[in-house]
């Protein structure tokens, strides 16, 4: 078999973080020379969607939103996730699915996702304005 299972390295359900309390997947990892973390490190993009819940018979299904995370590619694990989304597309009423980053220049990108499965939207974003949701 050419692949084997790894470790888990994130399951939203053993941490306390609303906006991905109900999912979360991975986006792209961000180049270094986007944004350096540190040695050994990635700022990623983390999909996720909050918890779902029921009205009366029917389930209402969380709001999908975008946020980041830091990978530790050397030791293999993920060092922090954000509280808080970065991105909540006020036009999705399903789905925001960041897929694919590209850099446009020192210290700006695009973040393309899916919304809804029906459209693509570019969001650009600023390396100034996301350090200052990074820890410390």
């Amino acid at each position: 078999m050419p692949w084997k299972f790894g470790d888990t390295l994130f399951n939203p359900e053993e941490h306390s973080i609303p906006w991905i309390a109900g999912h979360a997947s991975p986006g792209p990892l961000l180049p270094d020379t986007f944004m350096d973390v540190g040695e050994g490190r990635r700022l990623g993009i983390l999909n996720g969607r909050e918890a779902n819940h029921k009205e009366g018979d029917k389930i209402k299904y969380g709001m999908f939103s975008v946020g980041l995370f830091i990978y530790d590619f050397e030791n293999g694990k993920i060092d922090w996730v954000s509280p808080e989304p970065f991105i909540q597309d006020s036009q999705a009423k399903t789905i925001t699915f960041a897929s694919q980053f590209v850099e446009k220049g020192k210290g700006s990108g695009v973040l393309y996702a899916h919304v809804d499965d029906s459209f693509v939207r570019a969001y650009t974003i600023n390396a100034d304005l996301i350090k200052s949701l990074l820890p410390d």
